[in-house]
């Protein structure tokens, strides 16, 4: 049976020990990300995905900003930028 976290009202120290639903401590979150790394390093094809997904990642985010979509000019033979 889950018991409740809270145990009085607003602006009261949580009780010793109790903590949120899935939320992990720093130190455990850091040493999974380090052990994540530690096998992505070790991993050659690991590498080359990670490499890949910021690939990806950068052109998703950059790709609109450099070369912007004119709606109005789509389907006419010739566009005019003014």
């Amino acid at each position: 049976m889950v018991t409740p976290g809270i145990t009085s009202g607003l602006g009261s120290e949580p009780a010793p020990g109790s903590r949120a639903p899935g939320v992990i401590p720093v130190r455990e979150r850091e040493a999974e990300l380090r052990r994540v790394w530690r096998h992505l390093s070790a991993d050659r094809l690991g590498r080359a995905g990670l490499g890949l997904f910021v690939i990806v990642v950068a052109m998703t985010v950059a790709g609109p900003l450099l070369f912007p979509f004119n709606l109005g000019c789509c389907g006419r033979r010739r566009c005019s930028t003014g």
